[in-house]
């Protein structure tokens, strides 16, 4: 009378310890601080980025070097973002005069961004004008430009800005 056999104990034991970890589960999975913790997970992972050789305009020896100045610079500087995953530039060059869409290039170098721009300096060689643009390769969409004018003795002033502007853009 009133004795509870041992493996009927232990039966209700076992299904009592399945609930609660079915239960704790259910809360590890539903609950807001898990999701928080995805999404900061999403947003340390880098975004991908391919940065194009700037287009000399005009096309001139003294304008081109500029223009390759300007580029490297720029990967040198988004280089420190630690959001950003950024396609080497052996790769980027590599991929100049093959005509490729905006696309292809995303495919090509497994990047979800692509920034390209183009130099020009003035006719005086004072003032250097720097248009910037950021496209999704997945949609070729447009998803920011930006022209920077400054002075041309102060191309590290400039870089800072327009990397700035490009770190600060929120990216995939």
């Amino acid at each position: 009378m009133g004795e509870v056999s041992v493996p009927k104990l232990t039966h209700t034991i076992y299904i009592s310890i399945i609930a609660i970890l079915g239960v704790a589960i259910v809360w590890l999975v539903l609950s807001p601080s898990s999701n928080t913790s995805q999404n900061s997970v999403a947003r340390t992972t880098p975004s991908t980025i391919a940065i194009l050789p700037f287009i000399a305009q005009p096309d001139d020896d003294s304008t081109r070097q500029l223009a390759e100045t300007i580029t490297a610079k720029i990967f040198d500087l988004l280089g420190r973002e630690s959001h950003l995953a950024i396609a080497s530039k052996d790769e980027t060059r590599a991929l100049v005069g093959e005509h490729l869409n905006i696309r292809d290039i995303g495919e090509r170098l497994s990047v979800a961004t692509v920034l390209e721009g183009g130099v020009h300096q003035s006719h005086d060689r004072v003032r250097v004008r720097v248009t910037v643009q950021l496209i999704d390769a997945r949609t070729d969409d447009h998803l920011w430009a930006e022209s920077f004018e400054w002075r041309a003795d102060d191309l590290d002033g400039l870089v800072a800005e327009i990397g700035q502007a490009i770190a600060s853009f929120p990216l995939d």
